[in-house]
């Protein structure tokens, strides 16, 4: 506690006098800055703004919270607080009292309010930032795009969602609008970055942090020959320095939190000291997420494919990097296809992401937001999911996307029940796509409604009925 004390005390008013903060109940706000949801400034005109509320927002993510700026303008009786986007969709606080967005007044600690009129909010039963990456869809290379962050936000409200890997000169030379596309509804959502010149990802970092993004992400787990050419993706283990140089750039330069996504070894390495000093060497420049796929990543001899499957899974080496540093976040990624491991790794980790399952079998999604949040899940069976992306599919074909690039993501949805293989041929096929549109996927439903109205596709209290978690 020390430490943090000392980090809050000449972290927080940097432009202001020491003298004026004297006094000033440290200890309580350091407290405080564990449940952190958001920080706003009362009177934005104050010249001191500028530099008060970036550095609160950096120090926040420090503590393992993504606060965000809010210039509330003229409203002095309110402050509109954005909590990462997640959970509770938004807080409103005035001087007296805390209310959520239904208007009833939460049980919460005072606000702290530091001088100048700038606040950190801090109410106790919006959930810990944390508790943002309790459950995660991982970033796939040709799947996790737009359309597919889309759908599986339908099925669940809480997942955090991760973009496919965006190369720094892709987004600095290419199509950076497209390549940062997303809709407002995807929150939280992640920006994966991959690259290794720390300058770049710093510019990128703020490119994404500009659009929106929640988190930024690097890719230190990527083990293809292409990303490996880009010398980037997993070899970058190899140089923890680097990575290091790489997240110190983009935390300097944005205030949301900045995560690595890594593997526990490279090639046949499987010394738990390699892992651990990279997690050392990361956390020390600033990075205070790791998610860990628990496979060392082979960079000769197997293709991106058999990286997945074929390198021993090792749980016990990711709880050995939660046991050793305590204070980090640690998120268990690799081979994790059902709810009931994923909920036990839980017990001794902070969260989990979901890849291939999530993709292959998406209905895995629709009962996140009730076993890993106790909230209620927001579709009661598999037609209305489908149903809840007829709109968005034609908007998207009506402004030249192609339909298969929407529906394709809806391919796993039935998997497993009657009439799935004909939903799969319906959705998949090159004539009926070119010849329907969007509007096959209405047709799609029509013989699966049928089977809801037989019993052979099960409604959510069925599946409630039958859940083995």
């Amino acid at each position: 506690m020390r430490t943090e004390l000392e980090t809050v005390q000449y972290g927080f008013p940097v432009g202001f006098r020491r003298q004026d903060h004297e006094g000033y109940p440290w200890a309580k706000l350091a407290q405080a800055l564990q449940g952190l949801v958001a920080i706003a400034v009362r009177e934005p005109q104050i010249e001191q703004y500028a530099v008060v509320a970036p550095r609160l927002a950096k120090q926040a993510a420090a503590f393992g919270v993504g606060a965000r700026i809010v210039d509330l303008g003229t409203r002095r009786n309110r402050l509109e607080c954005i909590a990462q986007r997640v959970a509770d969709d938004r807080v409103i606080v005035d001087e007296q009292k805390m209310t959520d967005r239904t208007g009833q007044t939460l049980d919460c600690m005072d606000h702290v309010v530091l001088r100048y009129g700038v606040y950190a909010v801090v109410p106790s039963k919006v959930r810990r930032m944390n508790d943002g990456w309790r459950f995660c869809i991982a970033p796939m290379m040709d799947f996790t795009d737009r359309f597919c962050r889309f759908f599986h936000r339908r099925l669940s409200a809480r997942a955090r969602l991760y973009t496919e890997m965006v190369t720094t000169g892709a987004l600095i030379h290419g199509p950076r609008d497209r390549l940062l596309a997303f809709d407002e509804s995807e929150h939280p959502v992640a920006l994966q970055l991959g690259g290794s010149e720390p300058h770049d990802l710093a510019r990128c970092a703020a490119m994404g942090e500009a659009v929106g993004y929640d988190e930024i992400n690097l890719n230190c787990g990527c083990p293809s020959e292409r990303v490996q050419r880009g010398a980037f993706g997993a070899c970058l283990m190899a140089e923890p320095s680097l990575v290091a140089d790489c997240v110190k750039a983009m935390v300097d330069r944005v205030s949301i939190p900045v995560t690595v996504k890594h593997r526990i070894g490279l090639d046949q390495i499987e010394d738990y000291g390699f892992v651990r000093d990279f997690v050392g060497t990361v956390a020390a420049a600033g990075c205070k997420v790791f998610i860990v796929h628990a496979r060392n990543a082979w960079l000769k001899g197997l293709s991106p494919r058999e990286n997945r499957e074929i390198p021993p899974l090792r749980y016990a080496v990711v709880r050995q990097i939660k046991r050793d540093f305590p204070d980090l976040t640690v998120v268990l990624n690799g081979g994790l296809r059902d709810h009931a491991t994923a909920l036990a790794e839980l017990a001794s980790l902070d969260g989990v992401m979901l890849g291939r399952a999530a993709c292959d079998s998406p209905w895995l999604l629709s009962t996140v937001d009730s076993l890993y949040y106790r909230e209620t899940d927001p579709l009661s069976d598999r037609i209305e999911a489908a149903e809840s992306m007829i709109d968005f599919a034609v908007r998207a074909v009506e402004e030249g996307v192609p339909a298969r690039a929407v529906l394709r993501h809806l391919l796993g949805l039935f998997n497993g029940l009657s009439g799935a293989r004909q939903w799969r041929r319906t959705l998949s096929d090159a004539q009926l796509l070119d010849r329907h549109g969007a509007a096959l996927l209405g047709l799609a439903l029509a013989p699966m409604r049928a089977g809801l109205e037989q019993g052979l596709v099960p409604t959510r209290s069925d599946q409630l009925q039958s859940a083995d978690v």
